[in-house]
Order: C-alpha cells, then structure tokens, then sequence
C-alpha cells in the first residue's frame, strides 16, 4: 500500500476503478445471462414452430366424412353463432375452421384431464385418437 501512495496513486481513484470494473462485470454477466436466456427462448419457439408445420404429418389423418357423423354433439354448443353457456356463463367458442391439430390437442388435452372443463372432458373422454382426428378434419375443413 506504501508503494501504491508514493507512486502518485489515490485510494479513492484506486476503489473507483475497482467499482468501475466490477460493474462492468455485473454488467457482462447481465447480457451474457440475458443473451442466453433470449437464445433458449428462441430455440424453443423455433422448436414449436417446426412441432407445428411439421408435427401436424404425424397426427392421424382424419376422415372428414366420419367426422361430420362423430361430431354431431359437438355442433350442439361449438356451431351456434354467439352461443352463451349458462352455467358457468362464458362464450362457446365456434370450431368451424380451427386449425386441426389445436383441435385434437384440446381434445386430448380434454380426455387425459390437462384441461378441466367438465363436460368437455365427459365428452372427449370416450374418443379414440382416430375419432380426434376425424373430427378435427371436419371442424377445420369448414371455413
């Protein structure tokens, strides 16, 4: 310490310049973490990207005929324009024209009990993967 204060140096322009570095080391920690983070958030929406361009080949092909008949009591709340429920009250969502594999992730969704909703579940719970897939075919064929 003798020898730093005898060559001309302050102990406030020393503790300065250890400040300065130091926050700029937080700091490259800060982007480095921050970069890193932006990068895995891309690669994960690049990945769900491709999951759905190219993951819709592996689901089932659905017959839209079959799904047309399967569907049947779906229309009954999902085909009314601005259909209402009572209880709880909330807006039926229309399906005609859905994309077709949102729809069969729902509806598997539904059956394996990720989603709660009750009677969605009770409904979708008797469906097999290819009758998901026809009546995702037919809901998103209408357009």
């Amino acid at each position: 310490m003798f020898i730093l204060l005898s060559s001309g140096f302050n102990l406030g322009e020393i503790s300065y310049k250890f400040h300065f570095i130091r926050e700029i080391y937080f700091l490259t920690l800060y982007n480095s973490a921050t970069i890193f983070l932006t990068e895995a958030r891309m690669k994960k929406l690049l990945i769900m990207l491709l999951f759905i361009t190219f993951g819709s080949s592996a689901i089932a092909a659905g017959d839209v005929a079959q799904g047309k008949i399967k569907s049947y009591t779906c229309t009954g709340c999902h085909g009314i324009k601005l259909y209402m429920n009572v209880y709880p009250t909330y807006h039926v969502p229309r399906l005609g024209g859905q994309n077709e594999a949102y729809i069969a992730i729902a509806l598997k969704a539904y059956r394996s009990g990720e989603r709660s909703h009750t009677t969605m579940r009770a409904q979708a719970g008797s469906l097999s993967d290819q009758d998901i897939a026809d009546i995702s075919a037919y809901f998103a064929s209408l357009k």
